[in-house]
C-alpha cells in the first residue's frame, strides 16, 4: 500500500453515527450497524494506515459528545426512561440548532482543525490524552 499511496504526515479518523432509537426499540440490526461505524471502524482504518503514517506524524480520533454524557436512549430504568425518550425527528432538529447556533456565533470547522493540528504535529510528548473541543457543550 505504502508503494501505493507513499506516506502521510497524520491520520484524522473521524467517524459516529446516532441511530436515534430508544433503548427498548433498538434492534441488534442497529445495533451492529452502530458498532461496526462507530468502532470497527475507525478501529481498521487506523489498523490499515498506520504503516504509512511519517516518523513524528499523528493519530487523532474524534467522539461525540456521547462519550461523556449519557444519551438519551442509554439503558435506565423506570418513569426516568419514558420521560427521556426522544422522537429521531426531535433529536436530529436539536442537532440541527445546535450546529446553526454555532454558525451564527462564529464558530467553523477550522476550530477544529487547529486542535488536530496542534494533537498531531505540535504536541509530540503527548499520548493518549482526551482534549474536549466542543464549545462547552459536554458541561452542560
Amino acid at each position: 500500500m505504502k508503494a501505493e499511496f507513499g506516506t502521510i504526515d497524520a491520520l484524522f479518523v473521524n467517524a459516529g453515527v446516532n441511530g436515534f432509537a430508544p433503548f427498548e426499540a433498538t434492534s441488534e440490526e442497529l445495533f451492529d450497524r452502530l458498532l461496526t461505524i462507530n468502532a470497527k471502524g475507525p478501529y481498521f482504518t487506523v489498523q490499515k494506515l498506520a504503516p504509512l503514517i511519517a516518523e513524528g506524524g499523528g493519530v487523532v480520533l474524534t467522539t461525540a459528545v456521547a462519550n461523556v454524557k449519557a444519551l438519551r436512549r442509554s439503558a435506565r430504568t423506570g418513569p426516568a426512561r419514558r420521560r427521556c425518550a426522544r422522537r429521531p425527528a426531535a433529536a436530529a432538529e436539536g442537532a440541527a440548532e445546535r450546529r446553526d447556533s454555532d454558525a451564527a456565533a462564529g464558530r467553523t470547522p477550522g476550530e477544529v482543525a487547529r486542535a488536530f493540528a496542534f494533537l498531531a504535529f505540535e504536541a509530540t510528548y503527548t499520548t493518549n490524552a482526551e482534549l474536549t473541543v466542543d464549545g462547552g457543550a459536554s458541561q452542560l
